[in-house]
């Protein structure tokens, strides 16, 4: 059952026997939205993957990010394959990047930078070319006291023990701090990833054939 941001302070402050005049609810509320974004920080949420499509202009090396890019997976052409072979260009970190020897060359291009909001393409191209983004989005804050956390509702119990955590350190009880922490940290190794989730969605749909002995 998915935990409101009202049930998620009511809790923490149960648990940590905080009063208002110790820590007032908006103060709370802001453990709770830090607690959600360590999760997803460290989790792999895809909830939060999500795709856009673009089409780059003849000479414009630069493509924007979408406003609620946190971080690039993948490029890649949309329909068909590149011009040069292959759909998908390659990530280059900015000091291979920068180190081409093609300098301004312009044609289908093969790798890319995500650097700042934008992305910048190898040879700059030279055509109208359709490609793919794949990203993942930044996460929202819960504002509303009804609303829930916007990780998946299998980590929100690990929401509530980060927040114990961070209520407990606000008091100076440093062992309750730790104690929560390790609840925490239980709770995430106990949680399979996405990645471990897609497996097991690709080995349910496996077919075994046993043959009836004579």
């Amino acid at each position: 059952m998915p935990w409101s941001l009202r049930d998620l302070i009511s809790e923490a402050t149960t648990m940590t026997q905080t009063t208002g005049i110790e820590c007032p609810m908006s103060r709370v509320s802001a453990y709770v939205n830090q607690a959600q974004r360590d999760i997803a920080e460290r989790i792999q949420q895809v909830e939060f993957e999500a795709l856009a499509t673009s089409s780059t202009s003849s000479g414009d090396d630069k493509l924007y990010l979408p406003t609620d890019a946190v971080r690039v997976l993948s490029l890649s052409y949309d329909t068909g394959g590149s011009p040069v072979g292959g759909r998908v260009l390659r990530q280059c970190a900015p000091d291979e990047f920068d180190a081409k020897s093609s300098g301004t060359a312009a044609g289908a291009p093969d790798r890319f930078l995500s650097f700042a909001t934008w992305i910048e393409l190898y040879p700059s191209p030279n055509s109208a070319y359709s490609l793919l983004l794949r990203y993942v989005k930044r996460l929202s804050d819960i504002t509303n006291l009804d609303s829930v956390p916007s990780v998946d509702t299998r980590y929100h119990t690990a929401v509530l023990f980060r927040t114990v955590e961070m209520l407990h350190y606000r008091k100076g009880l440093v062992q309750g701090a730790m104690a929560a922490r390790q609840f925490y940290e239980r709770e995430l190794q106990a949680m399979p990833s996405a990645t471990a989730q897609r497996q097991r969605t690709k080995a349910g749909l496996g077919l075994r054939l046993q043959e009836d002995e004579d």
